[in-house]
């Protein structure tokens, strides 16, 4: 909040009063831990940035939930641009197909704004060595990297036609970390909790499950449901609205803590007649107060082990005219 209030809005503010759009990405998004030692929360971040966006450092890093977590707050607030800043540190040696690779599987979940990390001015003194390579003149393909820009390009343009659909809900479980902070619990931005980094194990499998499973999802932050939802039955299925987006089925992953505001929103839900699923153990602490009052919802609602095809199949089930990825 203090993070929010003080640098985030006070920053979005001073830009459009002087005409400028807010861009950029918050430090060190690539786990749970590393988010909350560095920010406390990414996704809250974006809804204050004109174009939110993300920064993949390497070839090879494969936090793919990294841009999930953005597509899904865009989505929600009707963002249509997301950023990256990509290729950073890949070094002199990464040809055409490797900037290919890495921006391909950005490209599948929602960023369609290119951040080229980096381009120098010059390469004089320590420069050759901080975070290669330069994508500028520095690099001899220079001229003949059109090739990858034009690809890009197209491949943005048919990305950006129709309206996207995705109909599941995951309740992000950040907040679950945040209850389990003590000193010690985190060093260079990696869990020491036992408790954290089962939940690193279960946010990361529950990603690959979905995902490998065709299934398209959304992140929920907590904070933001609590104000931008609301719950529509109209014709056919009801549907959870978060801002913008409409769902017809809601997870409730492994987590410590939930908030009391989800709890009310998951009830009037399933009052309505929406698809509730509580995948794995059931949120012991409300408010990070220890209770029971998560049991008498999670009766009304759909309970399975914590196994991902069983949830993705459950997720089928339910709602069968899920449009997959």
């Amino acid at each position: 909040d203090l993070f929010i209030e003080n640098f985030a809005k006070p920053s979005l503010e001073w830009c459009r009063e002087n005409n400028i759009q807010l861009t950029g990405h918050i430090l060190h998004e690539d786990s749970l831990t590393a988010q909350v030692a560095m920010s406390g929360s990414v996704m809250r971040y974006y809804e204050y940035m004109d174009i939110p966006g993300i920064d993949i450092l390497t070839e090879n890093n494969k936090s793919f939930w990294v841009a999930k977590q953005l597509s899904s707050v865009a989505r929600q607030l009707g963002q249509p641009w997301m950023l990256s800043e990509l290729y950073g540190c890949t070094g002199w040696q990464m040809g055409f197909q490797g900037h290919k690779e890495v921006g391909d599987w950005q490209a599948l979940f929602g960023v369609n704004l290119r951040c080229h990390h980096l381009s120098w001015y010059t390469m004089e003194g320590e420069a050759k060595r901080d975070y290669p390579a330069s994508i500028n003149f520095q690099s001899g393909w220079w001229k003949e990297y059109k090739t990858v820009e034009d690809y890009f390009s197209r491949l943005g343009v048919v990305l950006q036609q129709g309206k996207s659909k995705c109909d599941v809900l995951v309740i992000h479980p950040v907040e679950s970390v945040w209850c389990q902070v003590y000193p010690g619990w985190s060093t260079n931005l990696g869990p020491q909790s036992d408790g954290v980094k089962d939940l690193e194990k279960d946010f990361i499998k529950l990603f690959y499950g979905l995902s490998g499973n065709q299934i398209d999802f959304d992140y929920g932050d907590e904070e933001m449901m609590s104000r931008l939802y609301k719950v529509i039955k109209g014709e056919g299925k009801p549907k959870l609205v978060i801002g913008k987006a409409e769902y017809e089925v809601v997870i409730v992953p492994n987590m410590v803590t939930i908030r009391k505001t989800t709890l009310n929103i998951l009830e009037e839900f399933i009052s309505a007649g929406g698809h509730v699923i509580f995948a794995g153990e059931i949120p012991g602490y409300v408010d990070a107060i220890q209770t029971d009052s998560v049991k008498p919802i999670a009766n009304q609602a759909f309970h399975v082990p914590f196994d991902v095809n069983e949830i993705a199949n459950l997720c089928r089930t339910v709602s069968p005219s899920k449009m997959e990825i």
